[in-house]
Parts: C-alpha cells; sequence; structure tokens
C-alpha cells in the first residue's frame, strides 16, 4: 500500500510550517506507531538541522522517523522510491517570495492527498495565503479531473482570542476556505520542536495541541 503523503505548505515564511511538520510528524510516530518519513525540501534544511543537533545530543539513540532533505526537483522521484516503505509521507514545502519560483511550490503539492495550510492573523500572512490558495486550488482541479484524492485544510497559528483572530476565520471563510475547528496558540512555544520526543507526551503539549491532532487525524483519515 502506498503512503499517504501530506504537506506543511505555504509559500509565507514563519506561519510555523518547520515546526509543525515535526510536531506532526513526531506524534503520529509516536502516538500512532505509523512508519513516518519527513521530507524537507527548504534551502534552509530547518528540520534537517534541527534532527542532526539532537542526534549529536542523542547519540546512539534511534530517531523514530527519518527525515532527508530532498530538492524540489528530486520530489518526484523521491516519493516514488519512498512511498511503498512508508504510511505517512510529510513535505515541509519550501517557503519562496518569488512568484516565479512558484512551480517548485506545484511540484511539492502535487503528489499530495492533503494539504494542510497554517497561517497567523498578521496582515500580510493573511495576505500571501490568499495568493497560495489560488495555487492549491489549480492542484485540486486537475487532480480531480484526474480522478485523484486531494483535500486542503487552513489553520491557524498564534490563535489568541483577539479580533484579528476573529476576522481571519471570517475572512477565509468568506471564501469558502476548508478550516480546522481547532486552532493553535502559538507554535512558538514548542519551539525548538522535537524530533524525538511528542509534544503530546506532555500534560502542557496535550493542552494546546491533542485537539488540533485528534482534527487532523480525523480531516487526513490516518
Amino acid at each position: 500500500m502506498s503512503a499517504k503523503i501530506i504537506s506543511i505548505a505555504n509559500r509565507k515564511g514563519g506561519v510555523g510550517k518547520t515546526t509543525l511538520s515535526i510536531l506532526l510528524a513526531t506524534a503520529l510516530a509516536k502516538q500512532k506507531n505509523l512508519k513516518v518519513c519527513l521530507l524537507d525540501t527548504d534551502s534552509q534544511k530547518s528540520a534537517l538541522n534541527r534532527r542532526l543537533i539532537e542526534q549529536a545530543q542523542n547519540g546512539t539513540i534511534d530517531p523514530p522517523y527519518p527525515i532527508e532533505h530532498v530538492f524540489p526537483k528530486y520530489l518526484t522521484m523521491e516519493l516514488k522510491h519512498r512511498s511503498e516503505d512508508y504510511d505517512v509521507i510529510l513535505i515541509d514545502v519550501p517557503r519562496l517570495t518569488d512568484s516565479e519560483k512558484d512551480a517548485e511550490i506545484v511540484t511539492a503539492i502535487v503528489h499530495c492527498d492533503d494539504v494542510i495550510i497554517p497561517t497567523t492573523p498578521a496582515e500580510m500572512d493573511v495576505v500571501a495565503t490568499n495568493d497560495f490558495l489560488q495555487i492549491v486550488r489549480d492542484v485540486q482541479e486537475k487532480r480531480k479531473e484526474l480522478g485523484m484524492p486531494f483535500s486542503y485544510h487552513l489553520v491557524v497559528n498564534k490563535w489568541n482570542n483577539t479580533k484579528d483572530c476573529e476576522n481571519t476565520v471570517a475572512y477565509f471563510e468568506s471564501k469558502g476556505v476548508p478550516m480546522f475547528d481547532s486552532y493553535l496558540s502559538d507554535l512558538v512555544l514548542f519551539r525548538p520542536p522535537s524530533t524525538y520526543d511528542s509534544v503530546l507526551e506532555t500534560k502542557e503539549g496535550r493542552r494546546r495541541f491533542a485537539s488540533f491532532f485528534d482534527e487532523f487525524i480525523k480531516q487526513t483519515k490516518l
């Protein structure tokens, strides 16, 4: 059986893509006992570098899942090579500010069964996310033409019950964007994220992340 392929994606940096990718990958591996692979396609290699730092600290302890850096142009080959070996492949999609390189994002998400789009209530993040949604919808339309499954959902990070948060939700709902009912209070609270220990193993982690994780499992049918 081929892996479920899920990307954590936005063309805007600073919205929590890498942190969320690691939190989900670790929780899926530790709480759900799934065979997980995280593909880091960002040029900064933030997810991979986090793993390397932890490996230096943990010595010979085996990590619960692999993290590999992949250039977007090679992603198709990597997914074909790995899809039979894992239950879930998560893709940390590269952040881009140059619209001429949007093809790199399309290359990443065109293979996905599900796309999770983190954003924040900040005005610039909302604008960038709105632009990114058109890319996602184009991919959805093409996959639908080919009879391939595809879904996407937006989740608000840095939720603090302010009017800006409420306005962000109202704006995207008015655009017909599928959204998580759960919010992320602030992924910065989990930095640096652990690629070895699930945040759900702590009381505070469960309080802040469990409802989103449960909804993620439901939405992606894992």
